[in-house]
């Protein structure tokens, strides 16, 4: 599967972000680039303000729209959550219900989502749990690891569980 990027830069499209939340702004040219790149996966590389958000949305609405895609196939993938709260929020409003239709989310809760739903080919057992940082720290000093140690033994212990080809559920 090949993926279409695209780059759009922040200054091309500074100032507008007030426009951007109107949902009536015309696009740039390397937002509609972005917006209209061929169907399959699309990424859009972009800086803080550059219109990453309204590009996926107006991508979205493209798709359903003139691709005549139904909204079950796509897959709306952001960073952070507060861009996938902004992104369910501006989905509803140009969608109505048709947006809970649309996958969509942060690229760690999907991820999540898929383990969650394939455990035994992940070699994870069913109901298996995600230890954040805090709980993890909590774990070594349980363990009596000293403070100044615990953040590097957290990533070693990650890469080592993802380096092999089975993880694990310790």
């Amino acid at each position: 599967v090949s993926v279409r990027a695209v780059r759009v830069d922040a200054e091309e499209s500074a100032g507008a972000a007030q426009d951007m939340e109107k949902m009536d702004f015309e696009p740039f040219p390397k937002q509609r680039e972005a917006i209209e790149s061929p169907l399959g996966p699309a990424l859009v590389l972009a800086g803080p303000g550059a219109g990453k958000t309204f590009c996926l949305i107006q991508r979205v609405a493209y798709l359903i729209e003139a691709k005549e895609l139904a909204p079950e196939r796509i897959c709306a993938v952001t960073f952070t959550n507060k861009a996938a709260e902004e992104v369910t929020a501006r989905l509803h409003r140009l969608l109505g219900a048709g947006a809970d239709r649309i996958t969509r989310g942060t690229l760690h809760a999907l991820c999540l989502g898929i383990l969650r739903d394939h455990p035994q080919e992940a070699g994870l057992r069913r109901g298996f749990g995600v230890a954040d940082e805090e709980y993890q720290q909590l774990l070594l000093r349980r363990l009596r690891v000293f403070p100044q140690c615990s953040r590097a033994t957290c990533h070693c212990s990650a890469r080592r569980t993802s380096s092999t080809s089975t993880i694990s559920s310790r």
